[in-house]
């Protein structure tokens, strides 16, 4: 097995970098859109973007089998 065998769709993409930068981007879109951004009025965005950044490196990233990506969720996400 080489190097290649081992990367990630996460590595593959640019890095954790890469979930920022999206986050970032569609956030910014999703705000200026009226119809969008109304849903999100009293949403504490800074937190918003934060979770949406860790759940792209987890589903994105190394090792992370579907029955640990499923568990994470739910257990990150049922609060929300």
């Amino acid at each position: 097995m080489t190097m290649s065998d081992h990367t990630t769709l996460l590595d593959r993409l640019g890095g954790p970098s890469f979930c920022k930068d999206l986050v970032e981007s569609f956030c910014d879109e999703m705000m200026v859109e009226p119809s969008l951004a109304k849903f999100f009025r009293y949403t504490p965005m800074t937190t918003m973007r934060a979770h949406m950044v860790k759940f792209f490196k987890v589903f994105l990233g190394p090792g992370v089998e579907y029955e640990d990506l499923v568990n994470h969720i739910l257990l990150t996400y049922a609060s929300i």
